[in-house]
């Protein structure tokens, strides 16, 4: 199962691709994965997740920052040390 914090992360990047007019088949043609992959990555109770290379590569066709998706909306990531943005990958990745 996934965390609670890695759901929140997938909700995020699930938030974007929709307001982006990104279709879960076009997420998967992007990172090579079927569709019903990128289902289960985003259905809370499946044990997939997104990897932080796929991760990145959402992150990059979506036009915002990695770090971005690791932490609230809200959030002014400029201003997070590095060392805590690298501890939130650390957590989203275990």
């Amino acid at each position: 199962m996934k965390t609670e914090y890695q759901n929140k992360v997938i909700f995020r990047i699930r938030k974007l691709r929709e307001k982006l007019g990104f279709s879960q088949s076009k997420i998967a043609t992007i990172l090579g994965l079927s569709n019903g992959q990128v289902g289960n990555i985003e259905t809370p109770n499946q044990p997939h997740k997104y990897t932080l290379a796929q991760i990145e590569i959402l992150c990059r066709k979506f036009g915002v920052p990695v770090e971005s998706v690791f932490y609230d909306e809200d959030t002014d990531t400029s201003v997070i040390p590095v060392g805590d943005i690298i501890h939130k990958i650390i957590v989203y990745q275990n």
